[in-house]
């Protein structure tokens, strides 16, 4: 038996964010996968695609942090034995408190929005990733916390508990909702949601086995720094490490290992064949503009995770 203890608990949505807990389904904007190449000159192109994905809040009973994790994973998933871990931005530069954190009051409400964002994403591609985010506080950043040390005792935990929601337990929140998803928004805005009905009933209990074989680790802007240090603080992980998804990392070295999938807003030559740059220009069929550097910034793990999803090695 592991050192903590983890149970599933249910999070209320937030307007304009995200959905909270539970099982739902919806509409979202990405990059067509077959846009994305290495021509900076050639437009990405976009669809609103449909998911239906589950949506888990994972606690830890203790007061040592992190202990909290966004959890999600596509409806008809087949099997178990690949993780995704995301990698967030640093919260105190969303304005997010460390004394806000044991409550979730504050601004930290807003960060469990990646949940969802990842898991409409990869339910897009059809990949059999399991999202995990574990939800550092500014204090933890720079070390891990606790998930460093425990992490794979952590992440087998939370592999039970999404099990027994994916095959029809009670791991949160039962109602099945229907919503068309906004997309991210650096500035934490969003468009107005559309009316829709009721999400259809499951179709039945979907088969899920294995056990954990692959992690791919993703990143988002400064949380390519902390990517870095899961790596360092996290002992095994490396011998399951498969992929490095990164999307627009700053303020650390390039991945290069095990295999990176990369996008930036450069606009030179590839600096392998999985990288990909996405300057503004390429964005002018969404946006319908230029925009700034800043202002594009939040649409990378919004809108190509699909992507990475799609040409993942692994899941």
């Amino acid at each position: 038996m592991g050192k903590y203890k983890l149970q599933s608990k249910a999070f209320p949505a937030l307007a304009k964010f995200h959905q909270g807990t539970g099982t739902f389904s919806g509409n979202a904007h990405v990059v067509k996968p077959s846009s994305v190449n290495q021509d900076v000159s050639a437009p990405l192109h976009f669809g609103f695609e449909s998911y239906r994905i589950t949506v888990m809040s994972v606690e830890i009973e203790t007061s040592e942090t992190p202990n909290w994790f966004g959890v999600s994973f596509r409806q008809g998933i087949k099997a178990f034995d690949t993780v995704n871990i995301f990698c967030h931005p640093h919260p105190g530069h969303a304005g997010m408190k460390d004394e806000d954190y044991a409550a979730r009051t504050g601004e930290w409400p807003k960060l469990f929005r990646y949940a969802e964002i990842f898991g409409r994403q990869i339910d897009i591609a059809q990949a059999n990733h399991i999202t995990i985010i574990p939800f550092l506080t500014n204090a933890s950043y720079s070390s891990t916390g606790i998930f460093g040390p425990n992490w794979k005792d952590i992440v087998e935990q939370i592999l039970a508990l999404a099990k027994i929601g994916a095959q029809g337990g009670p791991p949160t929140d039962p109602r099945a909702r229907s919503a068309d998803t906004p997309i991210e928004s650096v500035k934490y805005s969003s468009a107005t949601r559309k009316k829709s009905g009721s999400a259809p009933a499951a179709a039945g209990v979907p088969e899920v086995s294995g056990h954990l074989k692959s992690v791919v680790l993703s990143d988002f802007s400064h949380g390519r720094t902390l990517m870095y240090t899961v790596r360092r603080q996290s002992p095994g992980l490396d011998r399951l490490l498969r992929e490095v998804w990164d999307f627009d990392g700053v303020h650390a070295a390039v991945p290069v290992s095990p295999r990176a999938i990369v996008y930036d807003q450069g606009d030179g030559g590839a600096h392998s064949p999985t990288t990909f740059h996405v300057p503004a220009s390429r964005w002018q069929e969404y946006h319908h503009a230029i925009l700034k550097p800043e202002q594009l910034h939040g649409d990378f793990p919004a809108m190509l995770a699909c992507h990475a999803a799609s040409i993942s090695c692994v899941g």
